[in-house]
């Protein structure tokens, strides 16, 4: 009867396992998101000490911009490069909205700011998945920590589709992962959404698209993905690609048709890039 009693007043004062765990789910929630918190006002503050000097590439993604918002800009984009017009889609949106010069550039990088804390989140996700016997919190620190990197900070205050890139790179880790747990067609098709519009924010991201490629290979090989999830991925990812190059060609000849260096034009473009590897 003694150690019934015993038993009894252990459990009043000593919580079990489960709520243990609870308790520190909760507080890895709140430090998780308190982080978060710490990653934009840093990100946002950074893009207050930028000193107000154009970089060529930003003029090449802001005249794409533009031009879709419905602005001409030749005359100035006469002078610079092509920049992929991916990039400049979202751009448009921002000149679409807001008024003045200031009020548009500051609106881009406070996305920028935004985007890093939606990477620090996805990198938390995907890290968690892959390494789930990690404590919690180190992997928080982790992405804390990566999340402020330099590289980061720069490109941070600048309009250069950088940020949105990495962003595009953890979704479609996340979607990647998402897949193998429920093997839904809703996200194949937002898998292949995903990998057409970062191939026309910046084409330099085919070396990550041949490696989603590869995946998917490998999984058709080994049985674990519908032959019907493959052909609803190729569909819908070529028929993007198809879409872009007739989109890019609208935008260069409208926007760069009077260009007088024809491979200052070419340069960021598939073409281009064989010809600097040459």
């Amino acid at each position: 009867m003694e150690l019934m009693k015993s038993w009894e007043r252990r459990k009043i004062f000593c919580p079990d396992n489960r709520v243990m765990q609870n308790e520190g789910k909760l507080k890895n929630r709140v430090i998780l998101h308190l982080t978060a918190i710490v990653v934009f006002i840093f990100s946002a503050w950074f893009i207050t000490q930028r000193q107000h000097i154009f970089i060529y590439d930003e003029v090449g993604y802001l005249s794409t911009g533009a031009y879709i918002a419905g602005y001409d800009w030749s005359e100035i984009a006469k002078s610079y490069s092509y920049y992929s017009f991916g990039y400049g889609l979202f751009i448009s949106i921002f000149i679409k909205i807001f008024n003045t010069k200031e009020q548009i550039y500051f609106a881009i990088l406070l996305l920028n700011a935004f985007l890093n804390v939606l990477n620090f989140y996805l990198e938390f996700v995907c890290t968690k998945k892959v390494f789930a016997e990690i404590n919690e919190r180190v992997i928080i620190l982790c992405c804390f920590t990566s999340s402020l990197y330099i590289s980061n900070l720069v490109y941070i205050n600048v309009i250069m589709p950088e940020i949105m890139l990495t962003s595009f790179f953890w979704a479609i880790i996340y979607l990647l992962e998402k897949y193998m747990e429920e093997k839904k067609p809703i996200t194949v098709a937002f898998l292949a959404i995903l990998c057409g519009l970062m191939f026309w924010i910046h084409m330099r991201t085919i070396a990550i698209l041949f490696s989603v490629g590869l995946i998917g290979i490998f999984l058709c090989v080994k049985g674990k993905i519908r032959k019907s999830h493959v052909i609803e991925f190729v569909i819908l990812f070529v028929s993007i690609i198809v879409a872009g190059a007739f989109a890019r060609e609208y935008i260069k000849n409208g926007l760069w048709g009077k260009a007088r260096d024809l491979a200052a034009l070419n340069s960021n473009d598939v073409g281009g890039r064989i010809n600097q590897v040459i």
